[in-house]
């Protein structure tokens, strides 16, 4: 049997909670595979420097070399050759440039337990594809990927991989979206039939931001619907556990847990997203695929249908930007690529309106879902549907926030 453990950013973050990773993986007592991320924040480092357009990156790389130095000599696994395998991996200016120098900072400190063997995930094989300019894992690697994996667990008891890296379809070192090292994870997970694998995270999912809401409850059990958006894990990773119905665990450093699996859930998270647009499109003829090319121009421009509202030939499309830069060059990207869609579609009629969306997921009522409205301060409309989980309300910027505080208060503490 296997496990998979994927270690977030918080894990690789000091000394303390590697130990606390070492001891918490030495409770495992079968073949384990372990996805190790960056360093917390190191990433959002990479890729500031990245978008500078520097030519020259020696200071940085010095300064990214002595940080993980730094970390070694703390676990006590700076043996003279790893700082040749850093810089090596400085070699290659990348965005899982993160990833790829933790890798033998924490094989080096597995070795004293297990039988430990590190790798990139590009040298198991794990491959991406492009679709609307989102890189996605292409699937057709699985094979490759499941016999260099079991082949590799046949000599060792613990592979350590690194997230996030991937090959692009030719063969070139690219990468997944942001925080797709729980792709990654979960990737890996289908690969070998995992009998389950663990989230190890600074805390485990919870009813709601805790930047918003003071003090949130762990959620303690989502089906995997939920937590896909819940927006605690990367919507796409949950989808390769669900396939095989394989139980997954987000753990916290406090020891609390949030169990995934196929039992629907009784609880509601409650979140959302900031600066939205809502496009409404109207001229569309009363005919299969008439929104086709809507949907294609969407796509076209880079940017992310959230979900969608029809009436008789008018719809309107929830629509955001998450692309890897601050929250501000979102709002002027997501301005200027609305502006490009508007051109794309012609001679419809468009109009666009800035919102924020807060939704509900989890075990959702309808009188959940009036009683959400009822909270919200200005609530601009709301998408429900019978036997789904998700309750959607369209809010002011304004009152994002406030409107979060009242439902997690008034409807998700209780189920917690």
């Amino acid at each position: 049997m296997i496990e998979v453990y994927k270690a977030g950013g918080a894990m690789m973050d000091s000394a303390e909670n590697i130990r606390f990773l070492g001891r918490r993986l030495n409770r495992s007592k079968d073949k384990t595979v372990l996805v190790v991320s960056a360093m917390k924040y190191v990433t959002d480092e990479i890729y500031r420097e990245l978008k500078s357009e520097k030519r020259d990156y020696s200071s940085f790389r010095k300064y990214l070399k002595e940080k993980h130095l730094s970390l070694a000599e703390q676990l006590g696994v700076n043996d003279g050759r790893l700082e040749t395998e850093l810089d090596s991996c400085l070699l290659e200016f990348n965005l899982p440039l993160g990833e790829r120098m933790m890798l033998p900072i924490i094989a080096r400190y597995l070795q004293q337990y297990h039988n430990v063997i590190a790798i990139r995930s590009t040298k198991l094989g794990i491959k991406v594809r492009k679709e609307n300019e989102t890189n996605i894992i292409d699937e057709r690697c699985i094979p490759d990927v499941r016999k260099n994996a079991f082949g590799i667990l046949e000599s060792y008891n613990m592979l350590v991989v690194s997230g996030f890296e991937a090959l692009d379809s030719n063969g070139k070192d690219d990468h997944l979206p942001r925080n797709g090292s729980d792709i990654t994870a979960t990737f890996l997970a289908n690969c070998v039939d995992a009998k389950g694998i663990y989230i190890l995270k600074d805390v485990a999912i919870l009813g709601a931001n805790p930047k918003i809401v003071e003090k949130p409850n762990v959620v303690p059990y989502l089906d995997y619907r939920t937590a896909s958006e819940s927006g605690n894990l990367h919507f796409d990773s949950v989808a390769f556990v669900e396939d095989r119905r394989i139980p997954m665990v987000v753990e916290g450093l406090d020891g609390k847990l949030s169990r995934i699996g196929s039992e629907a859930t009784k609880h509601i998270i409650v979140s959302g997203i900031k600066n939205c647009r809502l496009i409404h499109v109207g001229k569309i003829k009363d005919v299969p695929r008439a929104e086709d090319p809507i949907r294609r121009a969407i796509g076209e421009v880079g940017l992310n249908k959230i979900t969608q509202y029809e009436d008789l030939h008018e719809v309107s499309y929830v629509v955001n930007y998450s692309g890897e830069k601050d929250d501000k060059e979102n709002e002027i990207i997501l301005e200027n690529k609305v502006k490009q869609l508007k051109i794309l579609l012609g001679k419809r009629e468009v109009s666009d309106k800035r919102h924020s969306i807060v939704s509900l997921s989890g075990k959702v009522s309808l009188n959940d879902s009036y009683l959400a409205l009822r909270l919200s301060v200005r609530a601009k409309g709301i998408s429900w549907k019978e036997g789904h989980v998700s309750c959607l309300i369209l809010v002011n910027e304004e009152d994002y926030e406030p409107t979060i505080k009242n439902i997690y208060n008034g409807i998700v503490r209780k189920r917690l």
